[in-house]
């Protein structure tokens, strides 16, 4: 019995050291998505997005950029892991892609603006996001046609990271492409220079 409780409180541990930046990020994008009007699925999306970046944001000044993204990465898929496991309904694989896609959204987001928007704040990355949710450039569903046609409409959380995985570096670079040619666009709802 201790052993389980034990083991009970190290998971409670891990989720809440792994998840909790997820969640607090999450809850201050509240705001945005009331200015934006945003559906359910666009919450949904411009959340995970705005979770991701914030946290490599935070973790970049101390791990470097690429470490910081393969962490914030690895948040993604392992709080997907926990929501499995915490949660009564798992999600299907293709939704779980959808919220990996968008974690690395926000991270190539976070990137982006690093780089080339100017600007890298909370508030400038938090309104780069519900940009990219309110123009659909976010996947809101699992039936998006961004999502692979081979994942299966089942849960399995290793299909679709090993297919996260697989798209990462083709994901990253079609971001980049697309932020980058519709970068006066963004600079308009953002207020950029």
């Amino acid at each position: 019995m201790k052993r389980f409780l034990l083991a009970l409180a190290a998971l409670a541990l891990l989720f809440g050291l792994v998840s909790a930046p997820f969640y607090i990020f999450a809850k201050i994008a509240s705001e945005e998505i009331q200015r934006r009007r945003l559906s359910e699925a666009e919450h949904n999306s411009l959340k995970h997005g705005f979770a991701a970046a914030e946290l490599y944001a935070r973790l970049r000044p101390i791990l470097g950029a690429d470490t910081a993204e393969n962490v914030t990465v690895w948040t993604g898929e392992t709080v997907e892991r926990i929501e499995q496991i915490v949660n009564h309904e798992t999600d299907v694989a293709r939704e779980v892609y959808k919220d990996l896609y968008n974690n690395l959204y926000g991270v190539e987001a976070a990137r982006w603006m690093e780089t080339a928007g100017g600007s890298s704040d909370v508030e400038s990355r938090l309104k780069l996001l519900g940009w990219l949710a309110e123009t659909n450039a976010l996947a809101d569903w699992a039936e998006d046609k961004r999502i692979p046609d081979s994942l299966p409409w089942t849960p399995d959380i290793d299909a679709a990271i090993a297919a996260s995985r697989a798209d990462r570096a083709r994901l990253e670079a079609q971001f980049r492409a697309w932020l980058t040619a519709h970068r006066r666009d963004i600079a308009a709802d953002l207020s950029l220079k």
